[in-house]
């Protein structure tokens, strides 16, 4: 029994003993099962530069893993293996957060962590000074232009940082006051308000009220009504029955609606009621119980001439239904009809002469000839609402044979009529408007000669717009070279006195040469009648010095031409000035007697 025992446990032994032998312990660093994209969520790129972003993020990340001295502390001399399992751990994160570009750059072979981290820091930190006088550029010369205040404080908070990276920060009022010099017009008035408080605000400060700025400037545009110049009194009507005018700058408007029993008694139930709204919109008023539909009239003209009636909603805000029981009269269709046919006799490219518009204003931009930068940005009408402006540019009117510049038009959908300013278009023009009971003439102020002549058959003073064809025979009367053919040829100082003096149209000088002038104006000098005759080559040379009028590439302009007499052969000398003549002549002669 003894035997068996020991022999068991001897067995049991060597088992053990035997399985020890085989397997052998495996260590894993904690580090290897990070993912370095949970912590550093952001790529370092050259294209779009974020070192000290990226930066921040890594060293975080080592910090929290203590491992912050491989990076900043010289490597070992001997390093043993849980050191170089935490490099590699290391490198690897430096590869997993760093663009390919990046990598091709800075990688070596058998590069440690730390090498590998200065590289990278080398590459970003190359040439400071250089780079900041092109950032202290961008940074002091940024404006605002289109982009949202957002995006613009971002902008500016970007290049801030740049100038940060190469070792020159920007102070916090330095950012706050070249924030606000950059901004856009529209926000002039707050930012004068940030820039004169006691204490500048912080940068944060700043870009909170510009944005709420920005918000109020988007909400006023929403509330204001679809066409401000034509818009009616919002306030409610007093006209429960009778007769309500409404005037403005541009024309009268008066709605009857009979009340109540529809009788001139002034009982309770109906009366007649006069009410005059004056603005400076020269909106329509009307009449009627309130809560029902009046039948739909043709309105009047307004500030601006009659409005497009497809594109005029007359109901205003949304009203509540009328009550049950409630008469609604029907639409009128006659004044209908009568609208639409007077939109077709209207001219929507006419304008109107306004004494009181700063610039030229029109609807539509297919009339720009060229566009300008937007520098404005709404058109403030009488009664103080604002309309945007879309774009600004120069145009011109094409009258007879008269060409008229508009050097400064708005360009505003919102409007009805085209308004040109008396003010702009005589001092664009050089001329002066005297206004009359029967229209306009538009004259030159020094003669007194009368341009144009327009007769006005509607309450206000309109300059209609010419056909194409109109244009096309101008710009061809008006040319200078068509008066100059007129004129029997006359050289341009006759031309220049003819125009100075009004006697034809002034237009831009055409400088180019006259066919016919050169072929009725050429003269020849008469060749003498020569009974010379030759029996060799070279006994008799025939020259001649030809002047081009254009000068050629290489800067030639006088040309010697040589003739032999007897064999008829031609030879050509390119000359500069005239006076290598002589030297030309003596080569030849001497290449002639070898």
């Amino acid at each position: 029994m003894s035997t068996s025992s020991a022999t068991s446990a001897a067995t049991d032994s060597a088992t053990v003993s035997s399985s020890t032998s085989t397997v052998a312990p495996v260590f894993v660093n904690p580090y290897a099962t990070i993912t370095v994209k949970s912590h550093v969520p952001i790529s370092l790129e050259l294209r779009n530069p974020n070192y000290n972003k990226w930066k921040a993020f890594f060293r975080s990340m080592c910090g929290k893993f203590g491992l912050l001295d491989l990076l900043d502390a010289a490597p070992l001399t001997n390093p043993d293996a849980a050191w170089e399992q935490a490099d590699c751990c290391l490198r690897n994160w430096l590869f997993g957060s760093v663009a390919d570009d990046v990598l091709d750059l800075a990688m070596e072979p058998d590069q440690s962590a730390r090498d590998l981290w200065i590289a990278i820091d080398n590459l970003f930190q190359a040439n400071k000074e250089p780079r900041t006088i092109y950032l202290h550029h961008e940074f002091h010369s940024m404006t605002q232009g289109d982009l949202s205040v957002a995006d613009y404080c971002q902008r500016m908070k970007t290049a801030a940082d740049a100038l940060r990276d190469v070792s020159h920060p920007v102070t916090e009022s330095q950012l706050v006051l070249n924030l606000l010099r950059g901004v856009n017009s529209r926000f002039t008035s707050t930012a004068d308000n940030i820039a004169s408080a006691p204490v500048l605000p912080s940068f944060a400060s700043a870009r909170n009220t510009l944005v709420l700025k920005e918000l109020r400037n988007a909400n006023s545009v929403q509330v204001q009504p679809e066409t401000a110049l034509v818009a009616a009194n919002s306030a409610h009507s007093n006209c429960t029955g009778g007769t309500c005018h409404s005037s403005g700058s541009g024309g009268q408007q008066q709605n009857r609606a009979g009340g109540g029993n529809g009788g001139k008694n002034k009982g309770k139930n109906g009366g007649r009621n006069n009410n005059r709204n004056s603005g400076g919109n020269g909106g329509g008023g009307f009449g009627g119980r309130p809560g029902q539909q009046q039948p739909w009239r043709s309105p009047s003209a307004g500030i601006l001439g009659p409005y497009p009636q497809a594109h005029t909603a007359f109901a205003g805000p949304y009203s509540s239904p009328p009550p049950a029981g409630s008469v609604q009269l029907a639409w009128d269709q006659a004044g209908l009809v009568a609208a639409l046919n007077g939109m077709t006799l209207h001219n929507p490219n006419s304008w109107v002469l306004n004494t009181g518009a700063t610039s030229h204003m029109s609807s539509t931009d297919g009339i720009l000839v060229t566009r300008l930068p937007n520098s404005q940005t709404y058109i403030t009408v009488g009664n103080g609402h604002s309309i945007p402006v879309v774009c600004r540019g120069t145009s011109f009117l094409p009258i007879g044979t008269t060409r008229f510049d508009l050097r400064h038009v708005l360009v505003a959908p919102s409007l009805v009529r085209n308004l040109l300013s008396i003010r702009q278009f005589t001092r664009d023009n050089k001329c002066s408007i005297e206004f009359d009971e029967f229209g306009f003439s538009i004259k030159d102020p020094q003669t007194r000669r009368v341009i144009l002549r327009c007769n006005s058959h509607g309450e206000l003073y309109t300059l209609p717009a010419a056909a194409p064809s109109i244009a096309a025979h101008y710009n061809l009367a008006t040319s200078s070279t068509l008066w100059h053919r007129r004129l029997g040829h006359p050289g341009p100082t006759a031309v220049t006195t003819l125009q100075h003096l009004s006697a034809i149209p002034r237009s831009k000088t055409n400088n180019s040469l006259c066919h016919a002038c050169q072929l009725g104006k050429h003269t020849r000098l008469p060749f003498n009648k020569s009974t010379s005759s030759t029996s060799s080559p070279f006994e008799l040379v025939h020259c001649d010095v030809w002047t081009s009028l254009v000068m050629s590439i290489s800067g030639f302009k006088f040309y010697l031409v040589l003739v032999d007499d007897f064999t008829h052969f031609c030879w050509t000398f390119p000359l500069c000035q005239k006076s290598d003549v002589h030297r030309h002549i003596v080569e030849f002669v001497e290449y002639a007697h070898t």
